[in-house]
């Protein structure tokens, strides 16, 4: 319970429920580890709407990217090659004004080969992305080549209204169900209740984010 709610939380935008999570993670046991990626995805989801980690690399796939959206708790993956980030540049550069700027230790570097990938690529690549993310963020929304880039969930411009929808209808329901009084059971209305707490921070994180949400 307590790692599904630092997840949440992490994905929430809101600072005072991940330090909640995080101290309760702590006295559950959690890691070091587990704690640090917590608190830093978190900060980034309150800066950005969306933290990026490239966490992994090898000659067959390439680059292992981690995303967590705002409003999302499960993380998106997604696996490039350094050409694909080339390619990257060549989309989002016009509309972001972001840099891809990598050292080359050959001229093979972009073929992928192990023998010319420098150990600084990584953390060069993650910068750049997480570059991308506060300019998208600043724009409004996360380009679809980025979005798809990462693999991330359906665009907030295509989701928010159902979440809207969907949030209206469980007030709607709440409301109804409270006035009948005595004909409506205390679960029923926690219930209620409930799912309405959840779309409405799905709702928020979407708009936070200011490019996507995924309904559970």
């Amino acid at each position: 319970a307590a790692e599904k709610e630092l997840q949440a939380a992490v994905a929430s935008a809101d600072p005072a429920r991940l330090a909640q999570a995080l101290a309760a993670a702590r006295q559950h046991g959690a890691s070091a580890a587990t704690l640090a990626q917590a608190q830093e995805e978190g900060e980034q989801v309150v800066q950005c709407g969306l933290a990026i980690a490239v966490t992994d690399y090898t000659d067959e796939v390439g680059y292992t990217i981690r995303s967590v959206l705002a409003g999302s708790p499960t993380p998106s993956r997604a696996q490039h090659l350094t050409t694909d980030f080339e390619q990257l540049q060549l989309q989002i550069q016009p509309e972001l004004g972001v840099e891809l700027s990598i050292p080359k230790q050959s001229p093979g570097f972009w073929s992928c080969c192990s023998s010319s990938v420098s150990p600084d690529v990584a953390p060069l690549l993650q910068a750049y992305l997480r570059e991308a993310a506060a300019a998208a963020k600043r724009q409004g929304g996360v380009p679809p080549a980025l979005a798809a880039f990462l693999n991330l969930p359906a665009t907030a411009a295509q989701r928010l209204p159902e979440l809207e929808r969907r949030l209206a209808d469980a007030k709607a329901a709440y409301a109804q169900a409270e006035a009948r009084g005595a004909y409506a059971s205390a679960g029923d209305l926690a219930a209620l209740q409930r799912q309405a707490q959840q779309l409405r921070e799905q709702l928020e994180g979407a708009k936070q984010a200011g490019c996507h949400a995924e309904l559970q």
